[in-house]
């Protein structure tokens, strides 16, 4: 399984917060949204991560230290890979919000999708897209941008996502901080929290 994140999000509402820093580098709970996205695909064996963003893939493999997360290979790239090519499914996920979700039990859950499913599967909690899952050999087009993915002409299926933290507007942002500092995900855990006995 390999996982594509969507790191540019242009429809947030968190000036001035985003005047001098990208939204994915804002530090959440002690450290950048796009790391807690990274150790939750971690966490659940997903090694291989482009991370996708048109005007900052620069700017964000810079800004995010990726050498604690063992035997994951993340890339950075200003646009979306052709999918055309790939022999397995790949997890498309945003940064506006985050699941606090174990992606194993998803993968269970959806088995092999070649043979069931020609069409990406739309992820949602609650109502809320949480990822989109395209199958291999998918030839159709898929934006760079995560609100375009809400409308991308999918199969929905429901997933149990214990909690979903929205970071799209300054008070999600900061509710979405406490909530991760006073250890309600199993997850999402603060810096310095992350290894627990």
């Amino acid at each position: 399984m390999r996982a594509i994140i969507l790191a540019e999000n242009s429809h947030c509402e968190l000036a001035p917060l985003t005047n001098h820093i990208p939204h994915a580098l804002l530090p959440l709970a002690g450290k950048p949204l796009l790391l807690h996205a990274l150790e939750v695909l971690h966490r659940s064996s997903v090694h291989d991560v482009e991370v996708v963003a048109p005007q900052l893939h620069k700017q964000l493999e810079a800004g995010v230290n990726t050498g604690p997360l063992l035997g994951m290979e993340v890339t950075f790239s200003p646009r979306m890979p052709n999918l055309v090519d790939h022999r397995e499914s790949s997890l498309v996920i945003g940064l506006r919000d985050l699941a606090d979700i174990n992606w194993n039990e998803v993968f269970a859950e959806l088995g092999d999708l070649g043979p069931r499913s020609p069409m990406p599967i739309r992820m949602v909690s609650g109502g809320v897209p949480v990822a989109l899952m395209v199958p291999p050999g998918f030839d159709g087009t898929i934006s760079c941008d995560w609100f375009d993915i809400h409308h991308t002409e999918a199969v929905l299926m429901p997933v149990n996502a214990e909690a979903m933290v929205q970071t799209g507007s300054i008070p999600e942002y900061y509710e979405a901080n406490f909530r991760i500092l006073n250890e309600e995900f199993d997850y999402l855990t603060p810096a310095g929290r992350e290894f627990t006995i």
